[in-house]
Order: structure tokens, then C-alpha cells, then sequence
């Protein structure tokens, strides 16, 4: 029988599969319609905001690899985290939420900012740590560009006030938000398990 998990919102309960279902759906789906509407908006990219465009000077081609298996691995790495979970979580109590958050994403004792520049040294927990957090990153990412371009193609005023660094600064926020979130969440698995 297969577990079964509240959603964000707590309204729907969904099992593992519907839930990977949905959120790789809506991250392939949001990520080719942006794709869609910059092409509509800017075929040459001359208006392109996007830092591998605007700035490394990517063309349509390298930008759509790149996107396309930035997407491709976030959804392999959300598969991973839930088909084939891993324990990211300190193994004996006395961590703190500081060395919780470094212990999940590197594996061994240390502080949170040492996630800033380190790499675990098990892929494996990378991967697990990525399907977790980068996922809901890029889903996060699709509803803001979602909205963007909606607001950018029916609305002449926000036209006339769009920002890509107030966009960009969003998502930078945003996703900052949810790696606390979810590490808050893991630290409190942590002390009921300790």
C-alpha cells in the first residue's frame, strides 16, 4: 500500500507517486512554457534577463541544454529522494538546528554556512538532498515565471514596471526561504527521533 502525505496546504492527501507526478508535470511543464513565452517575447534574446543569456551570452540552443537538463536531473533527483530515500539526518542527538542543516546536506558535523562552500563527499546524498530542496526550488521557480510572463503578456502597466532583479530577487528570496523551510522541517524529525 503506498504512504500516503499532506500536501503543503493540508487540504489533499496524495500518495508518493501522485505527489512525483505532479510536481515533475509542473516542473517540466513550467519550464518549457517559459521557454515558449521568451521566445514569443524575445526570439533574438535581446531582452533576455537570464544570466546565461544576458550575460555568459548564450544563444537559444546552449540555453535550452542547459535548462533542459537542469530540469531533467531536478526530476530525477525528486524520483531518487522518494522512490529511493536516503536518511539525511544526524545519526545521535545533541546537534544543534546550525549543525542539523550542515549535517543534511554534507553528511558529518559542521556548521550551517559550511554548506556555502563544501560538497558531501557521497553523491548519493547530494542527490537525495537536491531531490529534496532543488525541486521545490525550480516548482517554486516555475509558479513565479508563471506569473511574470502571465502579468508581462495581459497586462500593458505591469509591462511598464517589469524588473528582472526584482524578479530575480524573488527567487533568490523565495529560495532561500524553502531551503530554511524544509531544514526546519528535518530538525524537527530529528528531535522527535533523538
Amino acid at each position: 500500500m503506498a504512504s500516503s502525505c499532506t500536501t503543503g496546504i493540508g487540504l489533499l492527501r496524495l500518495n508518493k507517486t501522485t505527489r512525483f507526478l505532479m510536481m515533475s508535470s509542473w516542473i517540466l511543464v513550467s519550464r518549457a512554457a517559459d521557454a515558449a513565452c521568451t521566445l514569443r517575447h524575445t526570439p533574438d534574446l535581446s531582452k533576455e534577463a537570464n544570466p546565461l543569456s544576458s550575460v555568459l551570452g548564450l544563444g537559444w540552443t546552449p540555453l535550452l541544454a542547459v535548462v533542459g537538463l537542469l530540469s531533467i536531473y531536478t526530476v530525477w533527483a525528486l524520483y531518487r529522494a522518494m522512490f529511493r530515500p536516503m536518511d539525511l539526518l544526524p545519526p545521535e542527538p545533541g546537534y544543534t538546528f546550525s549543525q542539523s542543516f550542515a549535517y543534511t546536506y554534507l553528511g558529518r558535523k559542521a556548521e550551517w554556512y559550511a554548506t556555502l562552500y563544501q560538497l558531501p563527499r557521497d553523491l548519493g546524498r547530494f542527490h537525495t538532498y537536491m531531490g529534496h530542496v532543488l525541486s521545490r526550488c525550480v516548482a517554486f521557480a516555475g509558479v513565479v515565471s508563471t506569473v511574470m510572463w502571465a502579468l508581462i503578456l495581459g497586462s500593458e502597466r505591469y509591462r511598464s514596471v517589469h524588473s528582472a532583479p526584482v524578479i530575480y530577487a524573488i527567487l533568490v528570496v523565495g529560495s532561500m526561504a524553502i531551503v530554511l523551510w524544509w531544514n526546519q522541517r528535518a530538525y524537527r524529525r530529528y528531535l522527535q527521533r533523538a
